[in-house]
């Protein structure tokens, strides 16, 4: 990400926050979010029409689908992957609503050739998006200062354990505690 995007970033995803009467260390239920923004959320089995891409999507490719932004002229709705487990539903959501509030422009999921469109920098921009939103900086400083377990912060935040490792890598959480620690 250029310079300055990650500063920017936090500051949308804090906004959201506040708009929800969150603090950033409250959970956040990523479907409140998407009503607040009115933004639909579809669950993957209840789309009917396409049984085959259902079953294999909730069956042998299940890790291959999570979520995906669709949109009714210019209304945007989420496709979320209800067979996974609540908490990987939470951050594929709120990647989808990295998409929406970062203003990322639509984009057809398959070039012409039936290769799927992937671009990187936007993708790794809603990555943090939703890893910013579900788990902000002060929420990971306090997990480290209260010593917790990734499971015990996973479950207080209604995030995976990955997501809560990741989060307090990327946010400096781990390397600002270990600091303290040398220090004392």
């Amino acid at each position: 990400m250029e310079w300055g995007y990650p500063a920017y970033i936090k500051r949308v995803a804090l906004s959201l926050r506040a708009e929800l009467a969150l603090s950033a260390f409250d959970p956040i239920d990523a479907h409140d979010a998407c009503d607040c923004l009115g933004i639909p959320i579809l669950d993957m089995t209840s789309l009917e029409d396409a049984p085959s891409a259902l079953a294999h999507f909730s069956g042998v490719a299940s890790s291959k689908f999570s979520a995906v932004t669709g949109f009714d002229g210019t209304s945007r709705f989420i496709v979320v992957n209800d067979t996974h487990h609540p908490y990987r539903q939470a951050s594929s959501i709120a990647h989808e609503l990295g998409h929406a509030l970062l203003q990322h422009p639509p984009a057809h999921v398959l070039s012409g050739d039936g290769v799927r469109n992937f671009d990187g920098e936007i993708e790794e921009q809603a990555a943090f998006f939703s890893g910013v939103l579900l788990l902000p900086d002060e929420a990971c400083r306090m997990i480290m200062k209260r010593h917790m377990s990734l499971r015990e912060a996973s479950r207080l935040f209604g995030v995976s354990e990955s997501m809560v490792d990741y989060r307090l890598n990327k946010s400096g959480a781990r390397t600002i505690s270990k600091r303290q620690v040398a220090r004392n």
